[in-house]
């Protein structure tokens, strides 16, 4: 569930949060869970080579957590599934906005209050949907440990899948010098790719995938290397997105840490 966070800024101002995965279903796991997996994996015997899918209780659908969310904030929050037709018209929508309050009241006010003469002048950053072939997290920090090795989870696809836990992504350690520690496979049965419509789709992925490691050494030396010039740049304990397009390494997002 802490991948709801996210959603957290439009559930307190609009009482709903949006997303383009329909009603797919998601079986949520809470770090609490994993650490004690891990906690239990490590301590106590039978359980050398052995590969667990922590998965929760039950699959549910945006719209029930929408229900949920609603019963334990005692507010309506609901889901609204979003077509890439309608994000286009909003994404209009919202550069006009943004252009507009650069004329707004308040920020001629202050160019008043400031001293500052001629015509407004705003700037708008839109970026393109990186149409991933693998893509997923890396934390710079192991997030359940604490050790200083880079964790890495991926899958086919967009990362929206790992991040919203429609599949077991594979698992990945690198140690804080580059050295591959572990490769875990995951079962990523599931990816989301861009529609020819100009929306996100599911597409099964075929048996052999399944549990087939989607990233390849040299991959995962270029992930270290991102890691590198991130905490040069951003500093330690660093929670990265990233993508895989055709041959190329992009960086989607990254942030510190959070619990």
């Amino acid at each position: 569930m802490q991948n709801f966070r996210r959603f957290a800024p439009f559930i307190i101002k609009e009482g709903k949060f949006y997303a383009s995965l329909g009603e797919s279903r998601v079986a949520l796991v809470d770090v609490v869970d994993v650490a004690a997996v891990t906690v239990a994996a490590l301590t106590e015997d039978g359980h050398e080579e052995q590969t667990y899918e922590i998965t929760g209780p039950r699959a549910y659908s945006y719209s029930d957590c929408a229900e949920i969310l609603s019963r334990v904030l005692n507010k309506t929050v609901r889901f609204e599934s979003v077509s890439l037709e309608a994000g286009h018209k909003a994404l209009v929508d919202a550069i006009g906005e943004v252009y507009r309050s650069a004329h707004s009241a308040s920020a001629l006010a202050y160019r008043e209050r400031m001293g500052i003469e001629g015509e407004p002048k705003m700037g708008v950053t839109v970026q393109r949907l990186v149409e991933a072939e693998t893509a997923g997290v890396l934390f710079t920090h192991n997030p359940v440990t604490g050790a200083e090795e880079r964790l890495i989870e991926a899958a086919w696809g967009l990362g929206e899948v790992v991040v919203s836990g429609l599949v077991v992504p594979d698992s990945y350690r690198i140690s804080s010098d580059g050295q591959i520690v572990e490769r875990v496979p995951g079962e990523k049965d599931v990816a989301l790719r861009p529609s020819a419509d100009g929306g996100i789709e599911e597409a099964r992925i075929g048996p052999q995938n399944v549990r087939a490691l989607v990233l390849e050494d040299a991959q995962l030396v270029a992930l270290h290397e991102l890691t590198l010039r991130c905490e040069a740049e951003y500093g330690q304990r660093l929670d990265i997105e990233w993508a895989f397009a055709d041959g190329q390494l992009y960086l989607l997002q990254c942030r510190a840490i959070t619990r």
